[in-house]
């Protein structure tokens, strides 16, 4: 499926594809929330069934550049569950 070390953790491959969908609503001028899913995968070889990510998150705008603050889940998983915290300061990359 995707690489492993002999641990059993995944360490990436060297082909990658990558989706994202995002909507924003802004409530004020420098603040808002978001909503996104997400969907790739990174291996070796040509497998490039995508793991889904789904979730909602906050955005503020700052002096710094954006300030986002996500929670999202794995979707259709039953290898990974749970919910994962994700912040974000300054422009995307």
């Amino acid at each position: 499926m995707y690489p492993r070390t002999r641990s059993v953790r995944v360490v990436g491959g060297s082909n990658c594809s990558v989706r994202s969908s995002e909507v924003k609503h802004y409530f004020t001028p420098n603040g808002g929330i978001a909503a996104f899913v997400d969907a790739g995968n990174a291996v070796d070889g040509t497998d490039y069934r995508p793991k889904i990510g789904a979730g909602m998150g906050v955005r503020g705008r700052a002096p710094v550049g954006m300030i986002r603050v996500d929670l999202g889940t794995p979707v259709h998983s039953k290898d990974e569950h749970g919910i994962q915290l994700h912040i974000v300061i300054g422009p995307d990359l």
